[in-house]
């Protein structure tokens, strides 16, 4: 589990998860735009709207190429996840690194761990009947098919981030940026005034990785103060795809909270992108 192994046992786990890669993803991925990878947790959200997608195109407005990796739930929880929302979408996952090639496709590129390994895919159903989260629901998101020179995820638990910045750093990533505090320890920001926290990583010249942690108020990235959040009861697929596929036509949802946590996220996590990238790692 996540709080009790090294830094060393963690890297030797993703080397091995990093051995069962498929072939279609161990080529080179094609000339472009510097790639940026985004991992949500597999098992998805309950009481709240997906905005992935969204983040994704945002970055990829920034002059980047965005690949996001997405799997089957192995839980705890079973809510709504990236892959379902995609789904919801009509959106079919790359099937090897070759697909990166081409004008980018509006909400970036997505990569199914069914595809990438299917070795870990396997472990699925045994991981549905454990009782605790494994090691696999950390590193999964780790994994790095398309050598994204940077990874966004997030974290729960406070002692989770540096321990998710080491693994990064260990994996080879010139820069890395854990979201903490997020919706439901995703990447979406809340809406009231809860700080969120980012700690971000970039790799000197000399090898060595510089950290620096942000501080975000919502209503600060805002410019206004929004009084409560909204807690969705079994919040519809459908409709988390519709509010998506509308802000990305219009810039509008007709879903105020949406919008607004979508603009918030977006310029929090543009915050941390010019952090690192100040450093001329891409």
């Amino acid at each position: 589990r996540v709080r009790y192994e090294t830094a060393d046992e963690y890297a030797g786990l993703l080397r091995a998860m990093e051995d069962t890669i498929e072939p279609e993803f161990r080529t080179k991925a094609p000339e472009g735009d510097p790639i940026i990878q985004l991992a949500e947790p597999f098992d998805g959200v309950d009481n709240s709207y997906l905005i992935t997608p969204l983040l994704a195109d945002f970055i990829q407005n920034l002059g980047f190429r965005v690949v996001t990796l997405i799997g089957r739930n192995s839980g705890p929880k079973f809510g709504n996840s990236v892959s379902d929302v995609i789904s919801a979408l009509d959106i079919k996952p790359i099937r090897g690194n070759s697909d990166l090639a081409g004008p980018k496709p509006p909400f970036g590129y997505f990569v199914h761990q069914a595809n990438l390994s299917r070795a870990i895919d396997r472990w699925v159903e045994i991981r549905k009947q454990t009782i605790k989260r494994p090691f696999l629901s950390t590193l999964e998101r780790f994994l790095n098919p398309t050598k994204a020179k940077i990874l966004i995820v997030s974290a729960f638990h406070p002692p989770y981030t540096e321990k998710m910045i080491t693994v990064a750093e260990r994996a080879g990533y010139s820069g890395a940026i854990v979201l903490r505090n997020g919706l439901e320890g995703g990447m979406a920001f809340p809406l009231v005034d809860r700080p969120v926290k980012i700690l971000a990583s970039v790799q000197q010249c000399e090898g060595d990785y510089l950290r620096e942690e942000l501080e975000m108020l919502p209503s600060q990235l805002l410019g206004f103060d929004v009084k409560t959040d909204e807690k969705l009861t079994q919040p519809s697929v459908e409709e988390n795809a519709r509010l998506i596929r509308e802000y990305q036509e219009k810039d509008t949802s007709g879903n105020d909270n949406f919008d607004n946590r979508v603009k918030i996220s977006c310029n929090g996590i543009k915050k941390a992108i010019d952090w690192v990238c100040s450093f001329s790692i891409v």
